[in-house]
């Protein structure tokens, strides 16, 4: 009775009484020991930087401090680290760095040879536009294209000014802060040309 025992114990208990066993004397009728999983029906809907942030030590600037508190001795020494690294972040939109970019080659093209800064913004002002994000169709055409009597009906600006206003961007970078440009074009041009793709 005993061998019995052990040698049907993976039969289910209906396989069992087939077979002519007596429970309890042949064999043990066990519940089956697997927990039955139940399929969860909802799907996760958040995000991978939501769920991300849900493990995350540091949920909020709040929490900046006790995380400091854990990686550094003093506070001064947290400090040090902020400043250095914040140095590292442009403030500037880098629309306004890719449009530096942009105008520096234009400039350079056999094409623009001889012609002052303010023709060759001209020529490609509809691509200057998208940097500085202004709608081209509200710009105003051209003199030379002008018919009289007949004028943009969307007009909000003067060309001269959005050329104006290109050029001041282009000066307080290029010129003003050469370093930070060309700091950028070695460090970050291929990064954001890389995400605009």
């Amino acid at each position: 009775m005993g061998k019995n025992k052990f040698r049907f114990k993976t039969l289910t208990v209906r396989e069992a009484l087939k077979k002519g066993l007596q429970p309890y004397k042949d064999f043990y009728p066990l519940k089956n020991s697997q927990p039955k999983i139940k399929k969860n029906t909802k799907k996760d809907t958040r995000s991978l930087m939501e769920i991300m942030m849900d493990d995350s030590p540091l949920k909020s600037w709040a929490d900046l401090g006790n995380c400091a508190k854990d990686l550094y001795d003093t506070p001064g020494e947290a400090l040090s680290v902020l400043a250095r690294e914040s140095i590292k972040l442009t403030k500037a939109n880098p629309k306004t760095f890719m449009l530096c970019e942009f105008l520096e080659n234009a400039k350079k093209l056999k094409v623009n040879k001889g012609k002052k800064f303010n023709k060759i913004i001209d020529d490609h002002l509809e691509q200057c536009c998208s940097f500085i994000e202004v709608d081209y169709d509200t710009v105003d055409i051209p003199k030379s294209e002008m018919i009289v009597g007949h004028r943009n009906k969307k007009v909000k600006y003067s060309r001269q000014d959005i050329i104006d206003r290109v050029v001041t961007r282009h000066a307080n970078l290029v010129i003003k802060q050469p370093d930070k440009y060309k700091n950028w074009l070695v460090e970050y041009s291929h990064t954001v040309r890389k995400l605009l793709k």
